[in-house]
């Protein structure tokens, strides 16, 4: 199995057992999440001035002056990074003040989920294009050949509109539900529908 597979190879990189345990994937399987790539991220932890602090069952106490306190115990850092995670799918759409034809806005639409056709357009937002967006497998390629693929599609179909003299596109209701139904059947059976992961909802700020 390839999560087995990746298991081994952070094992044997990682020169301290219990801390290549704790970097092991341990509650998904391989494709469910990003894994990290070989860019020397797990052989920085063989460095003597690298101390791995397992947050999962514990929270960061205090940020002092000169460092970060966890428990009772106290780090020194010149630099801290917050990587806090942020929403993938949604929140460049909904900084953005849309409202469709009906007068709703794409937050009232996708209140009880997101909707799409083809992952590309939404119905009742005229003229609208969305780029590897919510119904899209973006996350499960590599994202520049992906985007591209968008890309191309909008550019034909622009391309069509004109030489045909149609001012105006959107999907129909009927569209978007047979993609909706389609992108669920598709992952029904597979590991997504089981972990957590940001296509389910649990790794946008506040779910993590």
């Amino acid at each position: 199995m390839i999560s087995n597979f990746i298991k081994s190879k952070i094992r044997a990189t990682v020169n301290d057992p219990t801390i290549a345990r704790l970097l092991l994937p341990y509650n998904h399987l391989f494709g469910i999440r990003r894994p990290c790539g070989g860019t020397g991220y797990y052989e920085t932890f063989n460095r003597n001035n690298i101390t791995l602090v397992d947050l999962r069952y514990r929270v960061v106490d205090e940020i002092q002056t000169t460092g970060v306190r966890v428990g009772n115990k106290t780090y020194e850092v010149d630099d801290i990074v917050l990587a806090l995670g942020f929403d993938a799918f949604t929140s460049a759409l909904f900084n953005i003040d849309i409202h469709g034809q009906s007068g709703k806005t794409i937050q009232e639409k996708w209140e009880k989920g997101w909707r799409t056709n083809l992952a590309l357009m939404i119905a009742d937002l005229l003229n609208l294009f969305t780029i590897s967006g919510r119904g899209a497998p973006s996350d499960l390629t590599n994202m520049v050949p992906h985007i591209e693929q968008h890309v191309k599609w909008i550019t034909k179909c622009l391309e069509y509109l004109r030489t045909h003299h149609i001012n105006m596109i959107e999907p129909t209701l009927e569209a978007e539900n047979t993609w909706v139904k389609h992108v669920n059947d598709v992952v029904e059976n597979t590991p997504f529908r089981i972990f957590k992961s940001i296509y389910n909802g649990p790794n946008i700020p506040g779910k993590l």
